[in-house]
């Protein structure tokens, strides 16, 4: 009975194992930190393009005058 019991374990355990997809580590690395670097680099973009005077230079000013802050508002909330 314990040596059926140890090798239908024992079973289960090289089906589980089997069917977990191998992870690489390095490839997923990159892929997130390249996902994360262009996400940031959008954002600020946005911001910077959006409402100057709150990132970058501050006598800088946008050629949308009202709007932008409130853009930049659902542009993080978005992002979150």
């Amino acid at each position: 009975m314990v040596v059926a019991a140890e090798r239908s374990y024992r079973d289960a355990v090289r089906w589980i194992k089997s069917e977990r997809p191998r992870l690489r580590r390095a490839a997923f690395a990159r892929r997130a930190t390249r996902a994360a670097f262009l996400t940031g680099l959008a954002l600020m973009g946005s911001i910077g393009l959006l409402s100057p005077a709150s990132f970058g230079a501050v006598t800088g000013r946008t050629s949308l005058r009202d709007w932008p802050p409130v853009v930049v508002a659902c542009l993080v909330v978005a992002c979150v």
